[in-house]
């Protein structure tokens, strides 16, 4: 592809737009929303944006939880309709997932 004019911001991640929108059309985004029900009243970040978070993160070759802040933050914002979580949050969800839990039967 060759550009040779955009009104748009084109940054150094571009082709994560392209990743999420083909993961988004997939129906995968959907399948996790419908699958991980569990909603805080409360709650500033869906579970879909959570994982969808650090899959992005992923993608983009980044190492830790960390570089959401330091690298992706402001290309993560321009997706329409995601709420990028931050480092903090990214962090304690990998805990919380990591962590086995009893089941009492």
């Amino acid at each position: 592809m060759k550009i040779t004019y955009s009104k748009e911001n084109i940054n150094a991640f571009g082709g994560m737009n392209f990743a999420d929108h083909i993961i988004n059309n997939a129906g995968v985004y959907s399948m996790i929303h419908k699958q991980l029900t569990v909603k805080l009243l409360f709650a500033t970040y869906s579970c879909v944006d959570l994982i969808r978070s650090y899959l992005l993160l992923v993608l983009c070759g980044e190492e830790c939880a960390e570089d959401i802040n330091t690298h992706l933050r402001n290309e993560l914002e321009q997706i329409k309709g995601f709420s990028v979580c931050s480092t903090d949050t990214l962090l304690r969800m990998q805990k919380e997932l990591s962590t086995p839990k009893e089941i009492s039967i």
